[in-house]
């Protein structure tokens, strides 16, 4: 018996009215807000503004966790993003998290709020957001996507550090051989001459 007004990200009319429908309500108008101006520009914000220099996947690998958390305990999602985006120290991180939140309230699912934020997120994080949109807990899919984030950043960490051996030993051999072809050998050719 409530009047309501809000905004909703639909392909066309027909799809607004079947989500509102979906939801236990019932449209009496319906606006476009002009070939998707709301929509174009936060995707184009998200993209501009978080390139992969700005949020390191190590932040996104905390928010997963800590979203993992929050949801397992019973908070729902834009609860749980509203608690990280406040708690966040980095700007971008927090902006991004606000962006997905708006996303939601305005009908999208979690998979393509992801998607509108440019490079923050992976198309394989994505996938599997969008694979436990279809029937898995959430919480439950954000929690293995933590536990394979962390395992990648620890296989980065090993492969990082037995490559540091080779390459001290490959730049000491090309000094080493700058070394003998730069003083050595020259002396060894005057030797040669003088006899």
């Amino acid at each position: 018996g409530e009047m309501k007004e809000g905004e909703v990200s639909a392909a066309d009319q027909n799809s607004v009215v079947e989500k509102l429908r979906e939801q236990g309500m019932t449209p009496i108008k319906i606006e476009a807000l002009g070939k998707g101006k709301k929509n174009t520009a936060s995707h184009s914000r998200g993209r501009k503004a978080f390139g992969k220099s700005k949020i390191s996947q190590d932040e996104v690998f905390f928010i997963t966790q800590q979203l993992a958390t929050l949801l397992k305990a019973g908070l729902p999602l834009d609860k749980a993003l509203a608690t990280m985006a406040g708690v966040t120290e980095n700007k971008h991180m927090k902006e991004v998290l606000e962006n997905i939140k708006v996303e939601l309230e305005g009908g999208s699912n979690l998979a393509d709020a992801l998607d509108a934020q440019g490079h923050v997120f992976t198309r394989f994080y994505i996938n599997m957001v969008r694979a436990g949109e279809a029937g898995i807990d959430m919480a439950i899919v954000l929690a293995r996507l933590s536990e394979f984030m962390d395992r990648a950043k620890k296989l980065r960490e090993t492969v990082s550090s037995a490559l540091i051996y080779p390459m001290i030993l490959t730049v000491v051999a090309a000094i080493s051989v700058i070394v003998l072809l730069t003083f050595v050998v020259p002396q060894f050719s005057q030797m040669f001459e003088d006899s």
